[in-house]
Protein backbone atom coordinates (compact mmCIF):
# COMPACT_ATOMS: atom_id res chain seq x y z
CA UNK A 1 0.00 0.00 0.00
CA UNK A 2 1.52 3.29 -0.97
CA UNK A 3 1.87 6.00 1.68
CA UNK A 4 -0.76 8.01 -0.14
CA UNK A 5 -3.48 4.89 -0.06
CA UNK A 6 -3.05 5.35 3.97
CA UNK A 7 -6.06 5.94 5.92
CA UNK A 8 -6.44 7.51 8.96
CA UNK A 9 -9.28 7.04 11.81
CA UNK A 10 -11.67 9.28 12.79
CA UNK A 11 -11.04 12.62 14.43
CA UNK A 12 -7.23 12.09 13.65
CA UNK A 13 -6.82 14.76 11.04
CA UNK A 14 -5.70 14.05 7.63
CA UNK A 15 -2.59 13.65 5.83
CA UNK A 16 -1.55 14.18 1.81
CA UNK A 17 1.47 15.07 -0.81
CA UNK A 18 0.99 18.07 -2.38
CA UNK A 19 2.36 18.74 -5.96
CA UNK A 20 5.75 20.32 -4.92
CA UNK A 21 6.09 17.02 -3.46
CA UNK A 22 6.00 18.23 0.42
CA UNK A 23 3.85 17.06 3.02
CA UNK A 24 0.34 18.62 4.27
CA UNK A 25 -2.10 17.84 7.48
CA UNK A 26 -5.20 19.20 8.20
CA UNK A 27 -7.04 19.09 11.78
CA UNK A 28 -10.13 19.54 12.70
CA UNK A 29 -10.49 22.04 15.64
CA UNK A 30 -13.86 22.66 15.78
CA UNK A 31 -16.75 25.01 14.62
CA UNK A 32 -16.88 28.58 14.21
CA UNK A 33 -19.64 30.64 15.60
CA UNK A 34 -21.38 31.18 12.11
CA UNK A 35 -21.54 26.96 11.56
CA UNK A 36 -18.08 26.77 9.72
CA UNK A 37 -15.53 24.29 9.97
CA UNK A 38 -12.43 25.56 11.58
CA UNK A 39 -9.40 23.56 10.26
CA UNK A 40 -5.42 23.78 11.76
CA UNK A 41 -3.07 23.12 8.81
CA UNK A 42 1.25 22.44 9.26
CA UNK A 43 3.42 20.71 6.82
CA UNK A 44 6.53 18.85 6.75
CA UNK A 45 8.58 17.34 4.39
CA UNK A 46 8.07 13.92 5.34
CA UNK A 47 4.27 11.91 6.33
CA UNK A 48 5.74 11.30 9.45
CA UNK A 49 7.29 14.47 10.41
CA UNK A 50 3.59 15.96 9.51
CA UNK A 51 2.23 12.78 11.42
CA UNK A 52 4.02 13.64 14.65
CA UNK A 53 2.88 17.12 14.76
CA UNK A 54 -0.65 16.33 14.49
CA UNK A 55 -0.44 13.72 17.11
CA UNK A 56 0.89 16.47 19.18
CA UNK A 57 -1.76 19.10 18.70
CA UNK A 58 -4.57 16.27 18.99
CA UNK A 59 -2.89 15.01 22.55
CA UNK A 60 -2.90 19.02 23.27
CA UNK A 61 -6.53 18.92 22.25
CA UNK A 62 -7.74 16.08 24.28
CA UNK A 63 -5.96 17.26 27.30
CA UNK A 64 -8.14 20.96 26.98
CA UNK A 65 -4.98 22.91 25.49
CA UNK A 66 -6.39 26.06 22.72
CA UNK A 67 -5.26 25.20 19.67
CA UNK A 68 -6.37 28.14 17.46
CA UNK A 69 -3.93 30.46 17.20
CA UNK A 70 -5.87 33.25 19.18
CA UNK A 71 -5.19 33.14 23.13
CA UNK A 72 -7.88 32.27 25.36
CA UNK A 73 -9.39 35.47 27.30
CA UNK A 74 -8.59 35.28 31.36
CA UNK A 75 -12.33 33.98 31.81
CA UNK A 76 -12.20 30.96 29.13
CA UNK A 77 -8.79 30.21 31.00
CA UNK A 78 -10.43 30.43 34.00
CA UNK A 79 -13.64 27.93 32.76
CA UNK A 80 -10.91 25.52 31.47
Amino acid sequence: MTDKKRRRGHNKGSIYQTKEGTWRGALSIGWSADGTQRRKYMSGKSRAEVNRKITKLLHEQQRGMPIAGASPTVEQFLER
